[in-house]
């Protein structure tokens, strides 16, 4: 033979003799791949996903996604969440999360490992440890280097994950004391005023105006804050005080309809990578994708609908200032160019001006500094907190263990190695991966199964067909056209580059 066309189907010409082979993903079974010539499972033979994470083929690709029951990145590994301790588990008082006790490793789940007695979750200089624990001779122990390594509601004190509202309350007479972000802030309660650092009295009103800006008056004639209210926000969201009014929103790291229930993680939805006239449903850190009833076909590529779709964004009660569209038949709210900051679900606002620092100034120990078109407060380096504040000297570190897993250590203290020393361009993310500065650039697609119909991926953007030849990366034919892989496990990677920095 002299080419493929000679050959029969499920054949390729090699070395002049027709032989079982492929060139293509689309000559083999949708469950298979084209992988070194030859159609097999792409989620066997070289490790593809991470520890204890399961492996499904779709469209040829393989998926990783975290079993029910566990998170994590599925292609790095996946872990059993810390249960908060009740009257049914052995708790560690540490903590606060549930333990349990062990003889062997097989008496520990996946990615655990017996430690003193103890089930401890494994960990690497690739795999970060929960909340409340650091990584020890590849285990995670209870500890802490600053308090990002503590759960949101502790602090970290002589290397351990404290409540800051503990027994010596920081807060006046009268005042509650909560905890956000690792710091205790402090609240009066329902009926009362005043500083809550100093101490709150009770209060009597007749209208809103009679209370402090972020209380409205009750019928019951008491000041109360409208974020203290029982069942205003959804499970895991977080709550904030505009004009009297509770304003609900899921924190950083999570992703919801934040007046039901956020949950923690991304929305592997929000790139929208179903086809047009699909509903994409989040599915422990995957997708999946259903064509809307009425309509069939592939749902990754795209379903074909009979007759006219009826307009929903009348049944769909947005935002303030929020306008709702039909996108792939389905309503979505969106906030429009002249209102582009908020939540479509909750308002929408115009962006907010930069505030001046040579006019209002800055907090305790920042310094005002240029900052494209305006001056910004910033903490200066050997310094941490709210610029607008406080600044706070960092305590030393001598290494990049010594600091959290999102800092480096450089000039003996921890830092934002992206802050100190950008090494992106205006086209790429700067992200800090396990101390290290990572340049990641953000890409249309991965593999042109993420394309429209017609569309092909180049790597990293969607072209029609014909335009451009796709490019495979040697090696990683199984990885889809310009997507590169580990040259060591062959796990398909997000387009992007490292680039390292003297950190130390």
């Amino acid at each position: 033979c002299n080419s493929d066309a000679k050959c029969g189907s499920n054949h390729i010409c090699e070395n002049r003799l027709c032989v079982a082979g492929c060139r293509t993903d689309n000559v083999c079974p949708d469950n298979q791949a084209c992988i070194n010539k030859q159609c097999r499972d792409p989620c066997e033979g070289a490790p593809t996903c991470g520890s204890c994470a399961t492996c499904r083929v779709v469209n040829h690709g393989a998926q990783c996604s975290c079993p029910t029951g566990t998170i994590g990145n599925p292609l790095i590994s996946c872990s059993k969440p810390p249960v908060r301790c009740d009257n049914n588990c052995l708790c560690d008082e540490t903590t606060g999360f549930c333990i349990s006790q062990c003889t062997t490793n097989k008496d520990c789940g996946c990615s655990e490992t017996c430690h003193k007695g103890i089930c401890r979750a494994k960990c690497s200089s690739s795999t970060a440890c929960h909340p409340g624990y650091i990584c020890t001779n590849g285990v995670c122990v209870n500890g802490c280097h600053t308090s990002n390594d503590c759960p949101n509601e502790r602090a970290c004190y002589n290397g351990k994950c404290e409540d800051p509202c503990g027994s010596e309350s920081p807060c006046g007479k009268n005042a509650m004391c909560r905890v956000s972000e690792h710091r205790p802030v402090c609240l009066c309660p329902e009926g009362f005023q005043g500083e809550p650092s100093q101490g709150c009295s009770r209060s009597v009103c007749a209208r809103d105006e009679d209370c402090e800006a972020n209380q409205r008056c009750g019928p019951d004639g008491a000041c109360k804050i409208p974020c203290l209210e029982a069942g205003v926000c959804g499970i895991n969201a977080q709550c904030k005080v505009v004009g009297r009014k509770p304003q609900c929103s899921c924190p950083p790291g999570y992703f919801g309809n934040p007046l039901v229930k956020c949950k923690q993680g991304t929305d592997s939805c929000a790139k929208n990578p179903c086809g047009a006239n699909t509903r994409c449903q989040d599915a422990n850190g995957s997708f999946e994708c259903t064509c809307i009833p009425g309509c069939t076909g592939d749902p990754y590529r795209g379903c074909l609908c009979q007759g006219k779709l009826v307009d929903s964004c009348r049944d769909l009660q947005c935002g303030v200032k929020a306008v709702c569209k039909m996108q792939n038949n389905l309503p979505t709210c969106y906030c429009p160019l002249a209102y582009p900051v908020g939540d479509p679900l909750i308002e929408c606002k115009a962006p907010v001006i930069p505030k001046d620092c040579r006019t209002i100034g800055c907090g305790k120990g920042a310094e005002c500094v240029p900052d494209t078109d305006s001056y910004v407060c910033r903490c200066p380096i050997g310094t941490v907190g709210k610029a607008e504040v406080e600044c706070r000297p960092v305590i030393g570190c001598v290494e990049h263990e010594d600091c959290s897993h999102e800092q480096a250590c450089i000039h003996s203290t921890c830092h934002d190695p992206c802050q100190v020393a950008n090494p992106c361009d205006q086209h790429h993310d700067c992200q800090v991966h396990q101390h290290q500065p990572v340049c990641v650039k953000v890409c249309q697609c991965q593999k042109s199964t993420d394309c429209r119909p017609n569309y092909i991926c180049d790597g990293c953007s969607c072209i029609p067909v014909g335009s451009q030849e796709p490019v495979t990366v040697p090696g990683c034919e199984h990885c889809g056209p310009g997507v590169p892989c580990d040259p060591f496990t062959g796990a398909c990677a997000k387009a992007g580059n490292t680039t390292p920095i003297d950190t130390k």
